[in-house]
């Protein structure tokens, strides 16, 4: 039986370098011995070298003219390993780490896109502003799902019920030309713009951006890759933790996070023991601010109950009034 063999593909831009460092002692740490490939978008050297210095892993420069959002240039990324032998690719989100040896899911048995398939819920939330009369909540909008099937124009019937994350996911490279389509429409129906953040809301068809394009292909492409439930978060011993979205814990931690912070600081300990050369820590990556990092996530956190408390009120009176 012949081997399976893996790539693993990153973004960053220097607002990310600091996690991406991170993901990789993760994943060396744990024994992950996978290739990386890095796509650096305007990164200097120094921060270059950072990412450089661990074994079998490269950075590549990014094509400095591209104004558009880091999540917008992941395909990018996944085409590093193009003329490689792997057979598998997988994308990571920058703010992640590994919890222990991922090593076996990286080539995961069938053909086709593995991710995590969003639940009922998590689209009713996701899309909750967005329902008009007639949709049910958990479904995907249905006059977003028209916008997507006219935009890519092939099939009628959506293949999905659910959408799907665009983060933390596999190829089999038999679909890299699906790739290839996914970056070829998310600059056809994206705005050619610098946005500063993952989302424009503004843009409603596409308002997660390299996600909603992701799931418009999944849903009408022609040549959609089967969607296979990914096996990144099923072993408890040895997933993908993701560190976002909001608060990014290098600025502060969010308190569902906080289970991290020893392993934040066992990473670097083991970077430091390990002679390779540390980024600046940030203030929230230091063992001696404990418990002012403690007592901000704890107040983050109860701001973020008020603020929901009043979300709820507000979108069950909305769809009230548009019953």
């Amino acid at each position: 039986m012949i081997d399976k063999k893996a790539s693993i593909v990153i973004v960053t831009d220097t607002n990310f370098v600091i996690a991406v460092y991170l993901l990789i002692c993760s994943l060396r740490k744990n024994g992950v011995k996978t290739k990386i490939y890095v796509l650096g978008i305007k990164l200097n050297h120094a921060e270059t070298a950072l990412l450089d210095q661990f074994d079998n892993c490269r950075v590549y420069p990014a094509n400095p003219s591209i104004e558009h959002h880091p999540v917008t240039r992941k395909v990018e990324a996944i085409l590093l390993t193009a003329n490689d032998d792997s057979d598998y690719v997988t994308l990571f989100d920058g703010d992640c780490l590994v919890t222990g040896d991922i090593t076996p899911y990286l080539t995961p048995e069938g053909s086709g896109l593995f991710s995590r398939i969003k639940t009922p819920e998590e689209d009713g939330m996701v899309f909750s502003s967005h329902y008009r009369k007639g949709d049910t909540y958990g479904s995907i909008p249905k006059h977003i799902l028209e916008i997507w099937r006219k935009d890519v124009g092939e099939n009628d019937i959506p293949r999905i019920k659910n959408t799907i994350c665009s983060g933390n996911i596999t190829f089999s490279k038999d679909y890299i030309d699906f790739a290839r389509k996914w970056h070829t429409q998310m600059f056809k129906v994206l705005p050619d713009n610098n946005t500063s953040i993952s989302h424009d809301y503004k843009n409603e068809p596409y308002f997660q951006m390299d996600e909603s394009v992701l799931d418009s292909l999944v849903a009408f492409a022609a040549d959609a890759p089967p969607v296979i439930a990914g096996n990144l978060d099923i072993d408890t011993s040895a997933y993908v933790a993701h560190l976002g979205p909001y608060p990014k814990p290098w600025v502060f931690w969010a308190k569902n996070k906080l289970q991290y912070y020893p392993i934040v600081l066992e990473l670097i300990a083991w970077a430091k023991s390990n002679n390779y050369k540390l980024p600046e820590i940030p203030w929230s990556f230091k063992r001696k601010n404990k418990i002012p990092i403690f007592i901000l996530a704890y107040l983050h956190q109860m701001y973020k109950i008020s603020r929901s408390s009043s979300g709820k009120i507000y979108r069950s009176i909305r769809r009230k009034i548009k019953k």
